[in-house]
């Protein structure tokens, strides 16, 4: 199991410009092993299903395929998952293909079909990569708990990334699926103003950064 943590930090950026986020704690060179050896450390009921359910459609030294998935089967999770699509290795560029109706209640806008160059914010957009890129490479399912802490505001879910190969081989897709540690929490309307005010920081830490890389006059 991986625990990573984010905190929005009142220290300056790398240009020393604004407050940005920060990750506070993360074993992101850590997951747990495959084919269920760890599996009891999969901490949400339904990741230990869903868990179950992909281990069952591994072969021996194959991956699963997105073909040998079954939407029937998997009628209980598809709400709280997402298909993410590896379009390039290098550059690492990933695109979620699908989403799941409780996660885009959750983000409060469908980001089937785009990049996570358009839909994060730079410190997170960047460990997520790396998070995607160490279960491409490794050939390993992923488990995380994750903690966005923000001012009033602690944002905890359960996150499960499943790799999918359509050769058997090389992961050319990743199921991902996430539950909130609140089952209460539903609702872009719930946390929204938080990453809204991250991302403002952001977009000002931006600008400032290309300003002061301008040469004077």
């Amino acid at each position: 199991m991986s625990k990573i943590v984010w905190k929005f930090s009142d220290m300056t950026g790398p240009d020393g410009v604004g407050p940005e986020p920060m990750l506070l704690e993360s074993e992101l060179d850590g997951p747990v092993e495959p084919a269920g050896q760890a599996a009891e450390a999969i901490g949400h009921p339904e990741l230990i299903r869903l868990h179950a359910y992909w281990a069952a459609k591994c072969r021996p030294s194959c991956l699963p395929s997105p073909r040998d998935l079954n939407p029937a089967e998997l009628a209980d999770f598809l709400g709280n998952a997402l298909l993410a699509d590896i379009v390039e290795s290098e550059p690492l560029r990933i695109r979620y293909r699908l989403v799941g109706t409780r996660l885009v209640e959750l983000w409060g806008r469908d980001p089937s079909g785009k990049d996570l160059e358009e839909l994060y914010y730079r410190p997170f957009r960047q460990a997520l990569y790396g998070v995607y890129r160490n279960v491409i490479e490794r050939r390993r399912w992923r488990y995380d708990e994750v903690n966005f802490r923000f001012l009033w505001t602690v944002i905890a879910y359960h996150r499960l990334l499943l790799p999918l190969s359509t050769d058997g081989v090389r992961v050319d897709s990743v199921l991902t699926a996430i539950y909130p540690n609140d089952p209460g929490l539903k609702r872009a309307s719930q946390w929204r103003l938080t990453d809204d005010i991250v991302r403002i920081f952001d977009n000002l830490s931006n600008t400032a950064a290309k300003i002061k890389r301008q040469p004077h006059r």
